[in-house]
């Protein structure tokens, strides 16, 4: 008989054998980003690209084996002194080399900027003014709030005030 047994010849599935998954399934939430509202969602953009929002906006982007990070910025940034600030969103791995690199949408080229954030927020739009944004639109949805706004686009919550007093025709 397989499985195993309580005294008294009962299987073992009461509140000792449960405490262990529930204190897994706790430090598995725990895990997970500050104030994140939704699991991360890679959205495709082009030549293997994906736009993701992990606290931050990024675009995922794949690292060559030659030129590595280094080559990431100096395409993706524009300047290879952005490699410092890299490599604080893309630890290198124990094993093997770095597939994938984040590069956050505030290092983004313009180019590569509009392409993550296209991607993210497709009924978002530039305009003359900047950048307008669709609210409720993107991964989000309605959990969308103006210190989300502000992380993802105008360096940092503590803007949220200033985004919320100069929307407030938005009537959000």
């Amino acid at each position: 008989m397989s499985g195993s047994m309580a005294a008294g010849g009962r299987h073992a599935s009461g509140p000792l054998v449960r405490a262990p998954l529930a204190l897994f399934l706790l430090l598995a939430l725990l895990a997970l980003p500050a104030g994140a509202a939704s699991p991360s969602t890679a959205v495709p953009t082009q030549s293997g690209r994906r736009a993701v929002i992990e606290g931050l906006v990024f675009l995922r982007v794949p690292v060559p084996a030659r030129g590595g990070l280094d080559w990431v910025a100096r395409t993706y940034t524009g300047s290879s002194s952005n490699l410092k600030e890299l490599e604080r969103y893309n630890r290198r791995p124990r094993r093997g080399r770095l597939l994938e690199a984040r590069v956050p949408l505030a290092l983004l080229t313009p180019r590569y900027a509009a392409e993550a954030a296209g991607a993210l927020f497709p009924k978002d739009r530039r305009t003359s003014k900047g950048w307008e944004h669709v609210w409720a639109s993107g991964p989000y949805g309605s959990k969308e709030t103006w210190d989300l706004l502000a992380r993802w686009f105008a360096d940092g919550s503590k803007v949220a005030g200033n985004l919320a007093a100069a929307n407030a025709s938005a009537g959000r």
